[in-house]
């Protein structure tokens, strides 16, 4: 009886690390593996109508990083996603920019010990700003002398009317 308790609780050991260890695997996978010594920040940038936004630039910035004055930098890939690893724990701003898009600010992001912030946006298409403008000059009217012809002598049209016919 004795030993038959050791075998299931052995394999109620094994059962738990193996659950572990595929749980490891499978986040190493989905690329979404954070050592307990830092933490990170990862998500995907998509307009309004939910297009993907290839090329955004985000930019964090926290007292916590370090060796880059304060701040750190990344692109959105091909489908939109971002991903800051290796963060000290503490709270981080964030700054989305692309030309034609309204800048997003996201503030208080924080990252702890082993923790992935995930920050999912939508960007706001921009105002576009256009002026136009219209030149026209307007012709010189001079309303001091009048220039019609005051008669229509002279004339060669004049000389092509037809005359009054005879009613006889």
């Amino acid at each position: 009886m004795v030993r038959r308790r050791k075998l299931v609780v052995s394999l109620a050991a094994c059962v738990v690390l193996q659950a572990s260890t595929a749980a490891r695997v499978c986040a190493a996978w989905a690329g979404q593996t954070v050592d307990t010594t830092a933490g990170a920040i990862n998500g995907q940038v998509t307009d309004t109508s939910g297009g993907l936004l290839p090329g955004v630039t985000i930019t964090i910035s926290s007292d916590a990083v370090i060796g880059g004055r304060g701040s750190r930098t990344a692109v959105t890939d091909k489908e939109g996603f971002y991903r800051f690893q290796a963060l000290s724990p503490g709270d981080y701003s964030l700054v989305f920019t692309l030309e034609g898009f309204r800048t997003l600010n996201r503030q208080d992001v924080h990252v702890g010990l082993g923790f992935t912030a995930t920050v999912n946006v939508e960007l706001d298409i921009a105002a576009l700003k256009q002026s136009v403008t219209v030149e026209h000059k307007s012709p010189v009217i001079d309303t001091r002398q009048p220039s019609l012809p005051a008669s229509m002598h002279g004339n060669s049209q004049t000389s092509r009317a037809p005359e009054a016919r005879s009613p006889f």
